[in-house]
């Protein structure tokens, strides 16, 4: 049995290799790929070998601007075997954000991509951030805008003149010894930072949130014995690797001594031949995701799949999406987690039956987690069944944001409380309710308006999709509620057909006095629904 505590990733990557060197480990169906414990292993110890022999120091950051794929996980085992926190950014990024995040991390080495993105080419971007690296060589450039910057390595078949490439990186290994190697390895602490990840970018600029080997292992570990997964399940993970809820999952795979199946994007095709050529049973995902794969989840459903469980984070899980999943898929069990970057994972609640309550609890405290609810003035604690703020402690709560102590002393108070932002309550059996973000609270006529509680009655309307409500300035009331709504395929409906059904069920005051017919919602590359451009939206139609 692996000992979590006083470990480093690495130690979990080696104990897997030696206990279950020709397991699976990693699959990645869209290229063939199928690593065992002891093969992963191996690259990885080459990689960190590759990243000594570049002169990347212990505590030197480097990072990682690419879609899912093996070269992922095995950089994340390497760099942290030789103590170089991994920077993870989101894919969505364009050349102003990727300059933001490289700088404010002072990140010395970046490993890139050469396809195009969702949003961008990855080299052509890179490219017009550092003109130099169209210019001279590997070694002989220096970035005027990212001066620590060193290296950029790339991860495909296209290069800059100026980049080094990934078989470069196991060439550089074979000048290391391995007992330069063990060295670089002793001098890494369970308590390092292993990865840094952005925050989502929802509400607005991100920060760096700074995890340690013990953060994820302890977190991990918790929501391990908290599930009902075994040895024998696998997990696909269509989620991207940038994001907290990927990582974690790719860890928990490791933690079960499991196969982790990894999907280049969240594309229903995608999953549809991961889960059919690698007989995955669990798929993880964010409700907004499960709800775009519905379709294609049915169709797996007659075809002998193994697929019998799900795991949806990262975002709250309505009702109407849970009873979808349950009725029209394969799925017998949906496990309903809560989070965030700073936490990792804090609770959980298995779903195995339709359900008939409004809301849907995010379950109850994983071990060593604690929470509380506050008032949000005065961080008053507030009884059983209140709402407020919800704060929380654990093992998982990250060091803090990285060059911003002013932003991480507001996150986090002096007795380790992490402000979580959420608004929620606590009953009395321990179950947390997340009624909505303290940020897209709405207040109309001195009413408090959950946005989330709107959304759960709409999604409960037949001809609803998908619904997402936020608020918009009011000359009278100050705030009032507005909705975007996804049709499911075929269907027909009205502003007008919507607003009575919203009469008939909650107060005059919470009905969206517009709803908008929208074909798809601006989102993250992780799932999440951007409220802030919804806002905006909604703003910029009122004006016409």
């Amino acid at each position: 049995m692996f000992k979590v505590e006083g470990a480093t990733l690495w130690d979990l990557l080696e104990y897997n290799a030696g206990a279950r060197e020709n397991n699976s480990a990693l699959l990645f169906p869209q290229k063939g790929v199928d690593l065992s414990y002891g093969q992963l292993w191996e690259q990885a110890g080459t990689v960190a070998k590759g990243l000594i022999a570049l002169g990347i120091q212990h505590g030197e950051k480097i990072a990682i601007w690419s879609p899912n794929s093996p070269e992922w996980l095995v950089l994340e085992y390497g760099s942290a075997a030789v103590g170089t926190p991994l920077v993870m950014i989101n894919t969505s990024y364009r050349m102003l954000e990727l300059e933001f995040a490289l700088k404010q991390t002072d990140v010395v080495a970046l490993f890139v991509a050469d396809n195009q993105g969702p949003t961008n080419d990855y080299l052509e971007t890179i490219g017009s951030l550092c003109p130099e690296l169209l210019e001279k060589p590997p070694g002989e450039w220096k970035s005027d805008k990212l001066p620590k910057l060193r290296y950029v390595i790339g991860l495909g078949e296209k290069r800059l003149p100026g980049m080094l490439m990934w078989s470069d990186v196991f060439i550089a290994a074979e000048r290391i010894e391995g007992s330069v190697f063990t060295k670089r390895k002793m001098q890494v602490s369970a308590d390092d930072t292993v990865f840094i990840l952005f925050t989502s970018g929802t509400t607005g600029e991100p920060n760096g949130a700074m995890l340690s080997h013990q953060n994820f292992l302890i977190a991990i570990r918790s929501l391990h014995k908290h599930l009902s997964f075994t040895e024998a399940d696998s997990l696909c993970v269509p989620l991207p690797l940038f994001h907290v809820f990927g990582t974690g999952m790719a860890i928990l795979v490791a933690l079960m001594g499991s196969a982790c199946v990894i999907c280049e994007q969240s594309q229903a095709n995608q999953i549809v031949l991961a889960l059919r050529t690698t007989g995955a049973t669990v798929l993880c995902g964010t409700p907004t995701m499960f709800i775009g794969w519905m379709d294609a989840l049915e169709t797996l459903k007659n075809d002998g799949s193994s697929l019998s469980k799900a795991l949806s984070a990262g975002a709250s899980l309505h009702t109407e999406t849970a009873n979808r999943i349950l009725e029209r898929t394969a799925i017998k069990e949906v496990w309903n987690c809560y989070g965030a970057t700073e936490t990792i994972v804090v609770s959980g609640n298995r779903i195995s039956h339709m359900q008939e309550s409004e809301c849907i609890s995010t379950g109850s405290l994983l071990e060593g987690v604690e929470a509380k609810i506050v008032g949000t003035v005065g961080e008053r604690e507030l009884e059983m069944g209140e709402i407020g703020e919800l704060l929380l402690r654990s093992p998982g709560v990250m060091k803090g944001y990285y060059n911003k102590p002013e932003v991480t002393k507001k996150a986090i108070n002096d007795e380790g409380w992490y402000h979580s932002w959420d608004m929620a309550a606590i009953d009395t059996e321990g179950n947390i309710s997340i009624v909505g973000r303290m940020k897209e609270m709405l207040i109309r006529g001195g009413e408090n308006i959950f946005p989330l509680e709107i959304e759960e009655y709409l999604m409960s309307y037949h001809k609803v999709k998908e619904a997402q409500v936020v608020g918009i300035p009011s000359e009278y009331y100050g705030e009032e509620p507005v909705a975007f709504v996804i049709l499911k395929g075929g269907e027909i409906a009205t502003q007008l057909e919507l607003k009575k059904y919203c009469r008939e069920r909650i107060a005059y005051f919470k009905v969206p006095v517009y709803i908008y017919f929208v074909d798809s919602l601006p989102k993250t590359a992780s799932g999440k629904v951007q409220k802030f451009k919804l806002k905006e939206q909604a703003i910029e139609k009122l004006k016409k």
